[in-house]
């Protein structure tokens, strides 16, 4: 699929000297991979950091008694 997207160039080309990429397509489809793959994972974080707020559970202490 073909798409005309203004970017930043010297953006760009900052991600392609970092990413050793060959192209600016190279460039971009990797950027567009990392960025999916840290928002699944900021989904997964968020799902998985649910509170209990049962009041009938009883708060146990963790760490150090004195």
């Amino acid at each position: 699929m073909t798409s005309n997207t203004a970017v930043d160039q010297n953006l760009l080309e900052v991600a392609m000297a970092l990413g050793n990429h060959r192209s600016k397509k190279e460039a971009a489809t990797a950027a567009l991979q990392a960025y999916v793959e840290r928002l699944k994972g900021r989904s997964i974080s968020v799902a998985s950091a649910t509170v209990n707020n049962d009041k009938k559970t009883p708060h146990k202490p963790s760490g150090r008694v004195d």
